[in-house]
């Protein structure tokens, strides 16, 4: 009997094998930095050496039977320069959060992270963290460029977000933004956020929008007292070019409807040069006018590439000028 049992469990242990925990530990980084010359009617001219968004990440995740658990730690180091409005002056931590994926069901994530809305705005901007940036037309050296609004930069604590995969060309996310400590300016209420994309892999293009409410003022960059704020974003790519645009109206509760329109196209000159441009236009803003910036990328070698550019901006208040040129190397080590 007792040989008859123990065949039994040795036969169950080779029918059904144990599946070993799938682990994966990332340390990630990247240093960009730039020399940038800035003249505008009111401030006068400057020459700046910025740091572009550098930082260094931590991530980890372990996966068994599909279900796949993460966190995410990422850190922004210490300015050049203290000119900038979207960060500040210090180390910081940009990113930490954690979550649950499955391919069937999609991923639910909690903690500081980038908001979607943020997301779809970064991903049409190629000028996004370099010293042409600058959403309000000045100078700044990370963060969107003109024609995005703040909504585009900066990172928002205390988030609750869901992906869903995707359904055929489709997917959509979901988010809370809990005002959970009462020390946020407005009032204790949540924010939200909800939004949904098609995207065309063989066609290479993908629309979609993104929608926030903002009651309690807890995502980064929207005015007090708060308000709904709508993307609504696209963009086509083909081997050698691509188009983005993004279209925004930030809806102030007792104040302005602000208008924000974003135009870019990248064309791949060779294979280490990348030739980029951008248009922007705000309206009804503390700072309305347009913007036009143009630059090209080298790839001096995988993960590391220099650009130069210029932006050019027509405020109703002043007339800007940004020209830099700088460099960005990005590092990944598999630890595991």
């Amino acid at each position: 009997m007792k040989r008859f049992a123990l065949a039994s469990v040795m036969a169950l242990a080779v029918a059904v094998p144990a599946q070993a925990v799938e682990t994966d530990v990332v340390l990630s980084g990247t240093f960009a930095g730039s020399v940038s010359y800035s003249d505008s009617d009111t401030v006068g001219s400057d020459l700046d050496v910025d740091n572009n968004g550098s930082n260094i990440g931590l991530f980890a995740s372990a996966q068994e039977q599909g279900i796949r658990a993460f966190v995410n730690y990422e850190r922004g180091f210490d300015r050049y320069s203290p000119t900038s409005t979207n960060t500040e002056d210090r180390d910081f931590v940009r990113e930490f959060f954690g979550g649950v994926t499955h391919a069937d069901y999609g991923t639910l994530s909690l903690g500081r992270m980038s908001t979607a809305y943020k997301r779809a705005g970064m991903r049409v901007d190629p000028f996004y963290d370099t010293s042409l940036s600058g959403f309000n037309g000045l100078l700044s050296n990370e963060g969107a460029s003109f024609g995005l609004s703040n909504l585009t930069n900066g990172f928002t604590s205390n988030t609750l977000a869901y992906a869903s995969p995707a359904f055929g060309n489709w997917s959509g996310n979901a988010a809370l933004y809990a005002n959970d400590n009462g020390s946020n300016q407005g009032d204790d209420d949540n924010d939200f956020g909800v939004g949904g994309t098609y995207e065309d892999l063989d066609g290479g293009w993908q629309a979609g929008a993104q929608y926030l409410d903002v009651n309690g003022n807890v995502v980064f960059g929207f005015p007090v007292p708060g308000g709904q704020a709508l993307r609504v974003h696209g963009s086509y790519g083909v081997e050698t070019w691509s188009l983005g645009a993004s279209a925004e109206i930030v809806d102030i509760d007792g104040g302005d409807k602000r208008e924000y329109l974003f135009l870019s196209g990248t064309y791949q000159w060779s294979e280490k040069i990348q030739l980029a441009a951008a248009v922007g236009s705000t309206k009804d803003t503390p700072f309305d006018g347009e913007a036009i910036t143009a630059g090209a990328f080298y790839e001096v070698f995988k993960n590391f590439n220099t650009y130069a550019g210029v932006r050019f901006a027509t405020l109703d208040a002043e007339d800007t000028l940004a020209i830099a040129t700088g460099l960005r190397y990005s590092f990944e080590v598999d630890l595991d």
